[in-house]
């Protein structure tokens, strides 16, 4: 049985790609475009196996949708991994590390990368 991702992202070109190399690699993947529309799907489905989530959206930052995905007991164990294409603040990397199962993926990255660091989780 396939992995479910649930790929969180205010832009659709990446959302599309993303969505393309993830199921290259195997993956059942979920999209939303937005924080908002994320925290939706993510209630309405009992089987995230990982979500990727983007940090800088207009409707929500990508921080405050981690920390409701943290704080809720159905969906804390699942991993997430942050991605953004501008520098991670010390603040950003101490509120990641409060929550467990949570990683970093520097904007732009290849298939490569993403396999990389799936391989780790």
């Amino acid at each position: 049985m396939k992995k479910k991702v649930l790929f969180i992202d205010d832009d659709p070109t990446i959302l599309l790609i993303s969505k393309l190399m993830l199921e290259d690699l195997g993956y059942d993947v979920l999209t939303a475009e937005g924080g908002l529309i994320g925290i939706e799907i993510l209630k309405k489905s009992n089987n995230i196996d990982l979500i990727l989530l983007d940090l800088m959206m207009p409707d929500i930052y990508g921080i405050d949708v981690l920390k409701w995905i943290k704080k809720d007991q159905k969906f804390k164990h699942i991993p997430v991994i942050l991605q953004t294409g501008v520098q991670i603040s010390n603040d950003i990397m101490d509120t990641a590390r409060e929550f467990s199962n949570v990683h970093v993926l520097l904007k732009p990255y290849d298939k490569e990368d993403l396999k990389d660091l799936l391989k780790e989780l």
